[in-house]
């Protein structure tokens, strides 16, 4: 059983793994004093440092793919992550110091988890989707790896958003791979989260989905492979995957709540449990897709 907790929540229980659960804080958020240059109206999560020095723009200029703005005192811009959902990542450097990746406000901020930086086998999470983009800004300008790892060390997280928010926390879970589904035989992992009733929850958003590297074409059928995502037993999402292609769905709970909940009354602050699925319908199927889900939630007191 994998499941995968970045950040310990205020409470969060699982069985198995984390048996009794894990007590503790979440990740602090703390906005960055930039100047009114910066796309306020736009910004959502994001990650920051400070440097002891003006970047060169000339060089902040080459990680960006789409230039939005530049000045003799700032520079924006944006770029998409290599992970398997592409997720805009903009860019914002400025001649105090600050280096600023983040999300657009009117994406859910479980679009920082990027599935390609996230190892469920050894519990280890490289980056985020704004943090590899600020890793590889650094390593732009001409920062050492050394120099890139103490920075990175002095790494803040923020929510322009939500600017009143003071922690998030991020969890993780995923099936694991089998390489011989039966029919009706179901791979299936649980997660248990509950938020202190004192903490005011300003986001809490999740992203789900699956891989498949292989057309799944046994005796001339297509097989079918179901990932299905249930919040406190209901159905959320139900997926039947005939392609090799990948498919993601992100959500911010309250923005969708008609569709996503489906009639379930959803309190942030009460215990969910989350249950995902993996099945397929045939034998000896090579490398079946994970089902993986990731729920972040941005709170205060």
């Amino acid at each position: 059983m994998k499941r995968l907790f970045v950040f310990a929540m205020v409470l969060i229980l699982a069985s198995a793994l984390f048996a009794g659960g894990v007590i503790g804080t979440g990740k602090p958020i703390s906005s960055p004093k930039v100047q009114k240059s910066f796309p306020f109206d736009i910004a959502g999560f994001g990650c920051w440092v400070k440097l002891n020095e003006a970047p060169n723009f000339n060089n902040v200029a080459k990680v960006i793919q789409q230039m939005v703005q530049i000045s003799d005192s700032h520079i924006l811009g944006w770029t998409s992550n290599s992970g398997p959902q592409k997720i805009k990542v903009h860019i914002y450097a400025d001649i105090s110091g600050y280096l600023v990746t983040f999300l657009s406000k009117d994406l859910p901020p479980s679009n920082i988890i990027d599935w390609s930086y996230v190892n469920f086998y050894d519990e280890t999470v490289s980056f985020f989707t704004i943090t590899k983009v600020l890793q590889d800004l650094l390593l732009v300008l001409g920062y050492s790896e050394d120099e890139t790892y103490e920075i990175m060390k002095g790494l803040n997280y923020c929510d322009f958003a939500y600017p009143k928010a003071q922690e998030f926390v991020v969890a993780l879970v995923a099936t694991k791979p089998k390489q011989d589904f039966t029919k009706d035989n179901v791979e299936e992992e649980y997660l248990h989260i509950a938020l202190k009733k004192s903490a005011k929850i300003y986001n809490w958003s999740m992203i789900f989905g699956g891989v498949y590297p292989h057309y799944i074409y046994v005796n001339n059928n297509y097989n079918h492979v179901y990932n299905s995502l249930y919040i406190d037993g209901k159905v959320i999402f139900n997926r039947n995957d005939l392609s090799k292609q990948n498919y993601w769905k992100s959500w911010t709970i309250w923005e969708d709540s008609a569709v996503m909940i489906k009639g379930l009354t959803f309190d942030p602050n009460e215990p969910h449990t989350f249950k995902i699925s993996t099945s397929a319908n045939l034998v000896k199927f090579s490398s079946p897709g994970m089902a993986k889900l990731g729920v972040v939630v941005i709170y205060g007191e």
